[in-house]
């Protein structure tokens, strides 16, 4: 992805047994089951990245590609942190993962 202002580093952190996407078949379908379709894109885009690497996430460039506004996008990110995937550790750095985590 190209470099844009207001970007959010994610670090992956996921299980090394997934193949393909890279997700585990049931932490996909218990993301399906809880999250909208702008937030599913967000959800697998992060997921398709491998373990351990870090990205640089722009809102811009994640809303050109994907086709969803800047407000789905700011709810996306909202909800997957409310439900674990994302966990904010300083600033604008972020750990994601396919298995939800309590907060």
């Amino acid at each position: 992805m190209a470099s844009f202002p207001n970007q959010k580093k994610v670090v992956i952190d996921k299980n090394e047994s997934a193949p393909f996407l890279q997700v585990n078949y049931e932490d996909l379908i218990a993301a399906s089951q809880v999250l909208n379709f702008s937030e599913f894109k967000l959800f697998l885009y992060l997921a398709s990245n491998r373990k351990g690497f870090a990205l640089e996430l722009s809102p811009q460039d994640f809303t050109e590609k994907f086709g969803v506004s800047r407000a789905s996008y700011n709810r996306a990110i909202a909800r997957l942190i409310e439900l674990g995937y994302l966990r904010h550790d300083y600033a604008d750095s972020y750990h994601f993962n396919t298995n939800r985590r309590e907060s």
